[in-house]
């Protein structure tokens, strides 16, 4: 069998001109650039064009797409008439202009409206949402909360009602979570059960009853590795004192870290003191370590740290403008 190139410039594959050779495939296949008659360059395999696999652009399929499509117009389909073609779209599928007994109007997919997905503009959807399957909620309870009022219908067309729980909070629930009762509180019942589940990890899980104990360290070694219960539950404290919340850009939840304001190294008096620490994220501690270094930090540093990151322009928001 002979692997000698067949040349195929200048050869014509029904709408496709070969201009030149191109580099080979993965496969090491020959491929070739091509001009389509309509303008489009492409390049193409040449055992696809000798087979006559590709014998156009894309164009010729879109033609005979357009070709082929039936004339709807004046059909109905549900609450839509059709009143005229549209184009394709970039799967060369027809699209139709139709006009809705709401008086909208869309443009949709052939396809659809001949195999009944598509029956209007969207307003059957929005009547369903608005009286199928409604019910006054008004004194319902779930969980904690209790139904006060009904708001309306939010964007993602969902029924939103008003309730108050009995921690003295407000939230607003769609209609879903409550009848399912998939929300039973405005968040309390959440925290709640995160502090029970953290005060018992305090109580059984410290010190020789945490899991990853190693007995092999001595005291010193832990002090040195911070890897102590008194100096975890400083970092606690120190979280809960500020509210989670970094103290120098406002940034709340993780990633946190419990800053020493007077040194951890050299300072060993006040390692575990309540007021020798701040919480910060760790944008923010990187920054403030990489302005005064480590262990030989003073409070004095954070001082003007915090002054200098409060004089730094903050960006304003760009102002909606009301068509």
């Amino acid at each position: 069998m002979s692997n000698r190139l067949i040349d195929l410039v200048g050869t014509q594959f029904e709408r496709m001109t070969v201009i030149e050779r191109a580099h080979n495939s993965k496969r090491g296949q020959a491929m070739w650039r091509c001009r389509c008659v309509c303008g489009v360059e492409r390049i193409v395999c040449g055992g696809d064009l000798r087979s006559g696999n590709t014998k156009s652009c894309g164009c010729l399929s879109r033609e005979k797409a357009r070709w082929n499509a039936k004339d709807m117009v004046g059909l109905r389909f549900g609450r839509l008439l059709v009143c005229g073609r549209s184009g394709t779209n970039r799967w060369g599928a027809a699209l139709w202009v139709c006009d809705c007994d709401c008086g909208g109007r869309a443009i949709i997919n052939g396809k659809k409206l001949r195999s009944g997905h598509t029956q209007s503009c969207g307003c059957i959807k929005s009547e369903a949402a608005r009286y199928i399957k409604f019910r006054d909620l008004t004194g319902w309870e779930s969980g904690r909360l209790t139904v006060a009022f009904y708001i309306g219908i939010d964007t993602g067309k969902e029924h939103m009602w008003m309730c108050n729980c009995v921690c003295g909070g407000t939230i607003e629930v769609t209609h879903v979570h409550l009848t399912q009762r998939n929300t039973r509180s405005c968040g309390c019942l959440k925290l709640e059960s995160s502090r029970a589940n953290l005060e018992w990890i305090n109580q059984h899980q410290k010190g020789e009853n945490h899991p990853r104990w190693n007995p092999i360290l001595t005291q010193a070694e832990r002090v040195r590795g911070r890897q102590y219960p008194e100096y975890s539950a400083w970092v606690l404290d120190v979280y809960r004192r500020d509210h989670f919340t970094c103290q120098i850009c406002g940034h709340r939840g993780s990633p946190l870290c419990a800053h020493h304001l007077d040194g951890y190294s050299w300072c060993k008096s006040r390692r575990t003191v309540l007021s020798n620490g701040v919480t910060l994220c760790q944008t923010c501690h990187l920054q403030f370590h990489s302005m005064y270094g480590k262990h030989s930090n003073k409070h004095n540093q954070f001082k003007f740290f915090k002054a200098i990151q409060n004089r730094k322009p903050r960006r304003k928001r760009k102002a909606r403008v009301n068509a």
